[in-house]
């Protein structure tokens, strides 16, 4: 949903009129609700007649299969959008600058450079990095840092366009100064032999120092984001089973009724338990 409007006007940049062929656009309306719905028929089907072991919410009811669809329980986490506006900015131009270190500062630039080369996709581009990072600066639940790959990567696609703009002009103050060119770009012919010209050497050596900063972290950030060794949840889960009577009632909550349903559902490790949830004590009527 939120790169929804800024697909809608690239295709439009791309084709303004899309919109006089009325079958495409039909036909494309059809596959999209065709899609959505078989998809979420899914719900109604494992809640029913093909019952799943664990059912979030009554999808089989009309008004259970639309509290599902419309994410009804996150209804309020996006908070005051519109508000503190100048912290919200301040947080962006931090986490930014953590993230891109010395590039920040050549990520406008970089986005001029884009409009510039290819405006349809910075039109793409910007319209889906602002509309993600102005409601991840708003919405409270989840772990939201992971809204931010999509601006991150468009991020990096607007340091490339800025060095393609470089290396562009090098080249065509190279073309001026000898006359011509080549058949083919970046090179020049002399006889049988191809040499290299300055445009190449320039992206190589753009490239690497685009990547050097990454290439300094990149000790520092894997050792932070690797968890190939982290058994903590596993030995946890162990030991919780273990200590657990026979026929035990455990009353939990999200983080733990996950990994205890993960054991009983998908293992098939005590299924004498009973794990009530915060979310499965509504469904259940438990009170």
């Amino acid at each position: 949903l939120l790169l929804a409007p800024a697909v809608g006007l690239y295709v439009l940049a791309v084709d303004p009129r899309i919109w006089r062929r009325p079958r495409l656009v039909v036909g494309c309306v059809v596959a999209l609700l065709g899609t959505m719905a078989l998809v979420f028929l899914e719900l109604p089907l494992r809640a029913g007649p093909f019952r799943a072991a664990l059912v979030y919410g009554r999808p089989e009811t009309w008004d259970g299969f639309w509290y599902v669809v419309l994410a009804e329980q996150f209804r309020g986490s996006l908070v005051a959008p519109f508000t503190d506006i100048p912290a919200k900015i301040a947080a962006l131009v931090d986490r930014t600058v953590a993230g891109f270190g010395p590039l920040a500062v050549l990520l406008p630039i970089g986005l001029v450079a884009t409009i510039q080369i290819r405006p349809r996709y910075a039109l793409l581009s910007g319209v889906s990095l602002a509309i993600t990072v102005f409601f991840a600066a708003s919405y409270v639940n989840a772990d939201i840092g992971r809204y931010y790959l999509v601006p991150a990567f468009i991020a990096w696609t607007w340091l490339a366009m800025l060095a393609a703009a470089i290396a562009s002009a090098v080249r065509i103050g190279d073309a001026r100064v000898d006359g011509g060119g080549s058949d083919r770009p970046g090179t020049e012919t002399t006889g049988r032999a191809s040499v290299l010209r300055p445009t190449t050497w320039v992206a190589v050596a753009l490239a690497i120092v685009l990547l050097i900063p990454t290439g300094l972290a990149i000790g520092g950030r894997w050792t932070r984001v690797d968890r190939s060794h982290d058994r903590a949840a596993a030995l946890w889960l162990d030991r919780a089973l273990d200590a657990m009577a026979p026929d035990a009632v455990v009353v939990s909550w999200w983080s733990y009724s996950t990994p205890l349903w993960y054991a009983q559902h998908v293992e098939g490790r005590r299924p004498d338990i009973t794990i009530i949830d915060d979310r499965t004590r509504l469904d259940q009527d438990l009170g």
